[in-house]
């Protein structure tokens, strides 16, 4: 086989290039195996192969010096003549193929491995703020989120961390032009030597879920605060309603008393029943003076009946009157003031009672055939009761003089 002395120069000087090449990669490979700690394998196969590429290097490259100087034959010279270039190309290929076996291996140890930034660029791809300084001030470790933190509340990137350390306790919470709220904390660290650690974290969020809460509170001590005032007043607002009701049935029975003395006044003498208009008067003065206990409600509307039958008024009812409620018991005291005026101010003789049922609420409304009223209605007595009542249960309550009195009662659903 033909020996490397006698192939062309051209093939030579490619064969010296490639050598080369592997020598430097042999290097490589030793250089960063020490760099990177790797087996000891990796170390001494760079080592051998380096100085076995090295020594063909050195006899090809001797030949080729022969070739030019004619000089005598050293001994790797010698050797070179005669080694087959089949034998030397697989050589290098061998080389070649070990280095980069060499080279794949630790790439891909390496990229398993921690490079020297690695830390610093995932710290400066957090979120929150973190810088480390000595204890003098002087940032070791600042990432991205503080330099903008720093820029935003001191007006500067965080070159000098003694003005910022300076500027907050040990624990604090500041607001940054975005609108973004920051638990900021200082805390020490004792590695090898004292050490100072800021942490700056994004609680904005947190703060505002914590505003809107205390405002909520606030809100609910004033409605609180109402509830205690209103329970306060309660028993004096049951207090005035019982009175209410008290006057609304003493006006009501000392009304029909007059409206029954009236009646007996106008009857002819051999006609009057003064047994029974003394026993009506006897009973309401005892009322008044705590002596009796005043009817039952419950009869109120057959009562309200036999005194418009004894005053020789007709009643019509249109609808269905509630049943037993206080919404009842207010349109029976209703009836009974307009009886009254009916009797005693329009001369009328028939009373008109139109109950309906709509809308959340009972309206009724009260109207009779007597004169029309000459001014407008002056609530006062009986009507001014009444108003105070129907207000008292949630209700509204209109009158009105022409073309004729009207009076028109209106209470909500639920009135017990």
């Amino acid at each position: 086989m033909t020996g490397y002395y006698y192939i062309s120069e051209g093939a030579q000087f490619t064969m010296c290039i490639t050598e080369l090449v592997i020598i430097t990669a042999a290097v490589y490979i030793l250089v960063k195996a020490f760099m990177m700690d790797m087996p000891p394998r990796y170390k001494a196969g760079s080592v051998i192969i380096g100085m076995a590429n090295m020594a063909v290097y050195q006899g090809m490259t001797d030949v080729s010096v022969y070739l030019l100087t004619d000089k005598s034959v050293v001994f790797l010279t010698g050797a070179a003549r005669h080694i087959p270039w089949a034998a030397a190309v697989v050589f290098m290929a061998v080389s070649a193929l070990a280095c980069g076996v060499f080279i794949y291996k630790m790439k891909i140890r390496e990229l398993n491995m921690l490079a020297p930034g690695s830390i610093k660029e995932f710290i400066d791809d957090m979120q929150d703020g973190i810088c480390f300084c000595d204890d003098i001030g002087m940032p070791i470790l600042v990432n991205r989120k503080m330099h903008e933190i720093s820029s935003m509340l001191t007006g500067e990137k965080l070159l000098s961390a003694e003005r910022f350390t300076n500027s907050i306790t040990d624990t604090a919470i500041a607001e940054t032009q975005d609108g973004s709220v920051w638990d900021i904390r200082r805390f020490s660290l004792n590695v090898g030597r004292h050490h100072v650690g800021i942490m700056a974290c994004d609680i904005t969020e947190q703060y505002d879920m914590n505003r809107q809460l205390q405002e909520r509170l606030q809100k609910l001590s004033g409605v609180n605060e109402r509830l205690r005032e209103y329970g306060s007043r309660l028993d004096q607002v049951v207090r005035e309603s019982e009175i209410l009701a008290a006057k609304i049935r003493v006006h009501d029975d000392l009304g029909r008393c007059l409206l029954a003395f009236r009646a007996y006044l106008e009857q002819p003498e051999q006609q009057r029943d003064r047994g029974r208009l003394l026993t009506m008067w006897k009973y309401n003065m005892a009322v008044m003076r705590n002596e009796a206990e005043p009817q039952k409600t419950a009869d109120s509307w057959e009562m309200l009946m036999k005194a418009a039958a004894a005053l020789n008024v007709d009643i019509a009812v249109t609808g269905t009157m509630p049943e037993k409620s206080r919404s009842r018991d207010i349109l029976i005291s209703a009836a009974h003031e307009c009886l009254t005026n009916t009797v005693k101010h329009a001369g009328g003789s028939r009373l008109y009672i139109d109950i309906k049922k709509s809308a959340g609420c009972t309206t009724a409304e009260i109207s009779n055939d007597g004169r029309v009223p000459e001014h407008e209605i002056d609530e006062t007595g009986g009507l001014k009761n009444l108003r105070h009542a129907v207000e008292g249960a949630g209700g509204r309550m209109t009158t009105e003089s022409v073309p004729r009195f009207l009076l028109k009662i209106e209470i909500p659903y639920g009135v017990q």
